[in-house]
């Protein structure tokens, strides 16, 4: 089973931000905002976000990190299928666009999710 967790941005700034990892320096959290569809997570979770505020960051945990599942949070969806290993819970396979052949895909993160409002 995987949670969604819903916290404030000053709350992410005090005790996440610095624990946020980037491609090329990784920690046991990632920045996923750009992959998710938003309007759907929204309805999804309509009643864990404050009315009039926004999501603004969308944290889930690495490989790397000690509370890492690997089980498909279906209720954050992914605008569009993205890369995964073939290991991944959900993943499966898609043909490639470009040059043929396959690739493992997922349309979900794994894990627990922490949302991020303001």
């Amino acid at each position: 089973m995987t949670t969604i967790q819903v916290i404030s941005n000053e709350q992410y700034k005090q005790e996440l931000k610095d624990k946020v990892g980037t491609l090329m320096f990784p920690d046991d959290l990632h920045n996923s905002t750009g992959y998710v569809d938003l309007v759907k997570l929204r309805k999804n979770i309509k009643d864990q976000i404050p009315k009039g505020k926004k999501i603004v960051g969308v944290i889930v945990h690495t490989t790397s990190s000690p509370h890492f599942k690997n089980v498909a949070n279906t209720q954050v969806p992914y605008k569009s299928p993205l890369c995964a290993h073939p290991t991944q819970d959900g993943a499966y396979k898609k043909n490639c666009a470009y040059g043929g052949g396959e690739m493992f895909v997922s349309d979900h993160p794994v894990g627990d999710v922490i949302v991020v409002y303001q």
